[in-house]
């Protein structure tokens, strides 16, 4: 009997506020750890719609979502290449041959390492023989040397390179990107499902190029058997890729190239 008026008296005092320090329990008066943050879900660049998703995720980080406004039309427009190297080639068509002045750059193609852009470029010269794309990537090649071609102009009016090194010479004035009317995307995953977009290396530098090229329009090179969840994803790499002549999971310049790739 004297256990249940003990158990008794002890509910009254809890209900009465008694026994805890101003009503709050003392688990309730223990800080309490903050429920961890869930890391975003990798947006993966497969169309038009993705590639908007990723612009916004991308800005809204950084504090640039202004800036969307002004690229949302031509995100929004976005073509899709599917079939490789030479089908952008292709898609480019006309545009390979075209004139421009010194620092100008009217196609831009964008890539994550050195060898696909060796791969592009073959691939560039293959559709239009006579035009001469510049290699606006690292490995072998010096910045003094590009800002020497990008000074030429003339049949030189598109490009191949890695956002690093595109950035990098877009920040010396060597190329103005206020120039560039076609900006092509090559967003075909790696081995770890990273894409241009969203791999570390490349990610910052590639949305910069992107946003800033405002009066671009865009085009994406795509994995032929890739969607948005995640599955395929390396189904249009090139030949040379296939065959491991470099890892995917290099750096933004890309692999070691052999200077002979980087004959004409």
């Amino acid at each position: 009997g004297g256990r249940g008026r003990g158990g008794g008296g002890a509910a009254r005092r809890a209900q009465r506020g008694e026994g805890v320090q101003g009503g709050v329990s003392k688990k309730e008066r223990t800080p309490q750890p903050a429920p961890a943050q869930k890391r975003p879900r990798r947006v993966h660049v497969v169309d038009a719609g993705t590639l908007q998703q990723a612009v916004a995720a991308h800005l809204a980080r950084h504090g640039g979502e202004a800036a969307l406004s002004d690229r949302e039309h031509q995100l929004a427009g976005a073509q899709l290449v599917r079939g490789g190297e030479e089908a952008t080639a292709q898609a480019l068509g006309a545009a390979l041959r075209d004139q421009c002045a010194a620092g100008e750059m009217p196609t831009l193609v964008l890539s994550g390492a050195a060898l696909r852009c060796v791969e592009l470029y073959k691939a560039m010269r293959k559709v239009a023989p006579m035009a001469r794309p510049l290699k606006l990537f690292a490995k072998h090649l010096k910045v003094a040397e590009q800002t020497a071609w990008l000074a030429q102009g003339g049949m030189r009016a598109a490009g191949v390179g890695t956002p690093g090194r595109v950035r990098q010479l877009a920040a010396a004035g060597a190329l103005s990107l206020d120039s560039v009317q076609v900006i092509v995307l090559d967003v075909r995953r790696d081995t770890k499902q990273f894409d241009l977009l969203s791999h570390p290396d490349t990610a910052a530098d590639a949305m910069h190029l992107l946003v800033g090229s405002e009066k671009a329009r865009v085009m994406l090179l795509v994995d032929a058997d890739a969607d948005a969840d995640g599955e395929g994803g390396e189904g249009a790499f090139s030949a040379a890729a296939q065959q491991g002549k470099f890892d995917p999971d290099d750096d933004d310049e890309g692999a070691e190239v052999d200077a002979e790739l980087l004959e004409d």
